[in-house]
């Protein structure tokens, strides 16, 4: 273990859900990983942490935990895990921790601007799915985006004639993307059948 992967640990818990939005137990966790800490907030801190790396770090190779009975921050290798399914194989590059962005489309009613049925559930499913693994998923309509984040994984749904960034394909299909020098991974998903396959799938 190097010097640098504590710190970027904790870094990456400070960002995560249960912290972000707890400015006391961030200040918990930075006087723990300081070996300053905060006796009053050690069972709190302890539990979030569980939570952490049950949830968003359930990847993380590198783990940080306080033991019973004692206030010390230690850090240690994560235990071997079971192999992971077809479905996680594929989701992998959306389960890293970081938040991934999906691009719905939309219709026309109206006036109005609405989301279709099929790819508001398709949402649904996916975000829940990648959620319990440790997966982050940040929506937007992919008419108010342009041009595309840069090096953000991106997952894409609809079509051509509801979302403009779904590139042409067979409709009832899941494409992948690889990265390049300008865009991170990008997931096209056709329709909801696919993506309700996609995480059933098996090795």
């Amino acid at each position: 273990m190097s010097s640098e992967e504590p710190a970027l640990l904790i870094a990456r818990i400070l960002r995560s859900d249960a912290f972000r939005d707890d400015p006391e137990l961030s200040q918990a966790l930075h006087d723990a990983y300081r070996q300053q800490p905060n006796s009053a907030l050690t069972a709190p801190l302890r539990t979030a942490l569980r939570a952490y790396f049950d949830q968003e770090g359930r990847l993380e190779p590198l783990r940080a935990g306080i033991p019973l009975q004692q206030d010390r921050l230690y850090f240690y290798a994560a235990p071997e895990t079971a192999p992971q399914t077809g479905a996680e194989h594929f989701w992998a590059p959306h389960l890293t921790g970081e938040p991934s962005l999906l691009l719905h489309g939309e219709v026309s009613l109206n006036g109005q601007r609405l989301v279709p049925m099929e790819e508001h559930y398709a949402a649904l499913c996916l975000a829940t799915w990648l959620q319990k693994r440790g997966g982050r998923l940040e929506m937007r309509p992919a008419a108010d985006v342009d041009p595309l984040p840069p090096g953000v994984p991106l997952i894409l749904t609809g079509n051509r004639e509801t979302n403009p960034w779904v590139p042409e394909g067979p409709l009832n299909a899941i494409e992948r993307i690889a990265p390049d020098e300008t865009h991170g991974v990008i997931t096209v998903i056709r329709t909801l059948a696919a993506a309700l396959a996609s995480t059933q799938a098996r090795p």
